[in-house]
């Protein structure tokens, strides 16, 4: 029988600046609270479950760490730190180790009889996908749970209940980054284990329960957040006091909890749960649905397939972007085709009866650049058109590094690359650099039909390296926060107009924005991939001029 376990929990402290509703300039004083009361209580461990910083580059990150590692070093009992996913932007996980003084890989724990499973799966983001188990995560977890002979906790900083995201401010319209896709799998591992008593997890920012197959999974607000208590940071962690047949929870801070909760007996097993049953076909985004859109704004706008196919207009597309002005909705053009610049895109709907001004133009190939300079990669070897070796070294990146392996290989489409320019390629990211591309679309609208893109370089070079490249353009996050950032307008009042489910619509999501898919590009469907793992629009039009009836009373109309 395992002897009573006290643990003092923190997760999320989110070290930084004021992002959003994360108040990160009291991180540090809430952690020194935390760290004081915890070497006055004498918990038999102090757990850490990640995400201590708010990242911003690689060298900003470094002194953030250190200064929550600083502080950490006043505890006087034991302590243990899971990696989050905001550790892992731009920080290595050895760099962590490093900052903080502990291994932080996959570890036991032996204490008071239990054993504590610090399961550090990967939490790198390579938005806009989401965070992924390495293979051999999994099978440390389960090799692990398999052997084990007294109850086990496992402790993650993603978490692994699989629970409703419903009223959660940064993952009710985003639920697919706040688990692993392969929760279920994960879940399966630990029911079957007999010794699995109980799982803790941070990351999603608030206080959960969640009892899956006899088995609790409980999560732990952010010591910064304050979408729960508007304004001001809640202060938030937790002290549990774990016995054989219970735990009590105890949430201290401005959104508090305390609550008991049975804990499993081993090997015990819910009854297997019953099949699915026939349901209708899901109709998210009809047409013909109602959508009110008068609270709009300002738009961003695709290019590809939204303004143009190839060389010619889409029909009506310069009257609604007339009309747009004439109503007083801003809007930023956001394209993924990284062949073009702000330049020379703004060269191009010129003359196509489109006037607009280059700084509202925003390039696949320009974010991309920049993303690469502020996660201190500056040595980038080039793949591409001539206007993405532009864009670098108008990023300051060094291009040329020589004989030395890069930081990163750069990928944009070029027809005029070789097999063996994209084997020199896949020889580099084998050798350490970072695989990075402008967009993942395989194809674009041409003038007479689909063209290859860029996703079509990936699939090669993913398959001849067997890394996951990073995506610098849509659905990436980060090139809509620019393209708000252009707009100076808060997410909540913009609407993103897209063809292409896969980024526009993701990208709009993974920013929280909302979306409209138009009919006139790409031409795939949500009934075209029922059931796929893509995020929804708010809703789907057959082209600019249905958009424009919606988005209040019009001044003018479009004909036709």
């Amino acid at each position: 029988m395992p002897e009573p376990l006290r643990l003092t929990v923190v997760t999320d402290i989110h070290h930084g600046a004021d992002t959003g509703v994360k108040i990160g300039s009291r991180a540090l004083p809430f952690l020194e609270q935390v760290i004081r009361e915890a070497n006055r209580a004498r918990p038999d461990l102090v757990l850490d479950l990640g995400d201590r910083i708010s990242d911003v580059d690689h060298a900003t990150d470094r002194r953030l760490m250190a200064g929550v590692a600083d502080v950490f070093d006043g505890l006087e009992v034991p302590r243990a730190h899971i990696v989050g996913n905001h550790d892992v932007a731009t920080l290595s996980v050895d760099e962590n180790a490093r900052i903080l003084g502990q291994d932080m890989g996959h570890r036991v724990i032996e204490a008071n009889g239990w054993r504590l499973v610090l399961w550090q799966a990967d939490t790198f983001i390579p938005y806009p996908d989401p965070f992924r188990p390495r293979p051999s995560d999994l099978t440390w977890l389960a090799e692990t749970l398999a052997a084990a002979e007294t109850p086990a906790i496992v402790l993650t900083h993603v978490p692994l209940g699989g629970g409703s995201m419903a009223g959660n401010y940064y993952f009710d319209s985003n639920p697919h980054m706040a688990t692993y896709p392969e929760h279920a799998e994960i879940r399966r591992v630990i029911e079957d284990s007999r010794h699995v008593a109980l799982c803790l997890a941070g990351h999603v920012h608030w206080n959960s329960v969640q009892t899956v197959d006899a088995v609790p999974y409980l999560t732990v607000q952010s010591l910064t957040e304050s979408f729960t208590t508007p304004g001001r940071a809640c202060g938030a962690w937790a002290d549990l006091d774990i016995r054989a047949d219970r735990v009590r929870l105890r949430v201290a801070g401005l959104d508090s909890l305390d609550m008991t909760i049975p804990l499993r007996a081993p090997a015990t097993r819910w009854t297997p749960r019953m099949s699915a049953m026939p349901r209708a076909r899901d109709r998210r985004g009809r047409t013909d649905a109602p959508l009110d859109l008068r609270d709009v704004s300002g738009l961003i706008l695709d290019l590809d397939g939204v303004l143009y196919r190839g060389a010619e207009a889409i029909p009506n597309a310069p009257a609604f972007l007339d009309a747009l002005t004439a109503r007083g909705l801003p809007y930023v053009l956001l394209t993924n085709n990284a062949r073009a610049t702000a330049i020379t895109a703004a060269a191009k709907l010129k003359g196509l009866g489109m006037p607009v001004p280059a700084e509202r133009i925003v390039t696949a190939g320009w974010a991309t650049c920049r993303g690469l300079d502020a996660r201190g990669r500056h040595r980038v070897r080039v793949f591409g058109p001539a206007t993405l070796h532009a864009e670098a070294r108008a990023a300051g990146l060094d291009i040329d590094p020589g004989a030395q392996t890069p930081d990163a290989v750069l990928v944009g489409y070029d027809p005029a690359l070789r097999v063996g320019d994209l084997a020199e390629a896949a020889r580099l990211v084998r050798a350490g650099a970072a695989l990075v591309a402008t967009n993942p679309d395989p194809t674009i609208p041409g003038a007479d039909g689909l063209d290859p893109e860029c996703g079509a370089l990936v699939a090669f070079l993913e398959t001849a390296t067997g890394r996951r490249a990073e995506i610098g353009g849509k659905p990436s996050r980060d090139i809509v926060h620019h393209a708000l950032e252009r707009l100076g307008l808060p997410a909540h009042g913009v609407l993103m107009v897209g063809d292409t489910l896969e980024t526009d619509i993701a990208g709009a999501a993974a920013a929280g924005l909302r979306s409209v898919l138009v009919a006139t590009g790409n031409t795939a469907t949500l009934d075209d991939i029922d059931g796929a793992s893509v995020p929804a629009p708010t809703a789907c039009v057959a082209s600019l001029t249905d958009l424009l009836d919606r988005l209040g009373p019009p001044t003018e109309r479009i004909a036709g």
